[in-house]
């Protein structure tokens, strides 16, 4: 087993996130928080040492990962929240932060 030299979040979409999702899709209405919240995504960064540190790398990056969250779902941009700042982000989306990554797999990640 490899520790891996990143630190990791795992983001949750929130209330705002299913309340879209409600007004984009009608076959969705069926979908509740649990649903969207039992399968979370996981987004690697490099290796940090603080919360400070780890919060400027996801300043930089959330509206990719905003953009990754909605394409998930609906990739018509036009439907998307033009609001993809870090503000809108922790409104839409819980994260959770690990800083130790072990690698079990075989063979080195790519």
């Amino acid at each position: 087993m490899r520790t891996l030299n990143r630190s990791a979040i795992i983001v949750t979409p929130k209330q705002p996130f299913l309340e879209w999702l409600h007004s984009i899709d009608p076959s969705s209405h069926d979908l509740k928080m649990t649903d969207l919240r039992s399968d979370p995504s996981v987004y690697l960064f490099p290796e940090c040492n603080d919360d400070n540190e780890l919060t400027r790398y996801l300043k930089e990056a959330c509206e990719k990962i905003f953009e990754q969250e909605l394409e998930s779902w609906d990739r018509m941009e036009e439907t998307w929240p033009k609001d993809r700042s870090f503000e809108a982000f922790r409104r839409w989306f819980d994260y959770s932060v690990h800083w130790m990554i072990f690698d079990l797999a075989d063979h080195p990640s790519i």
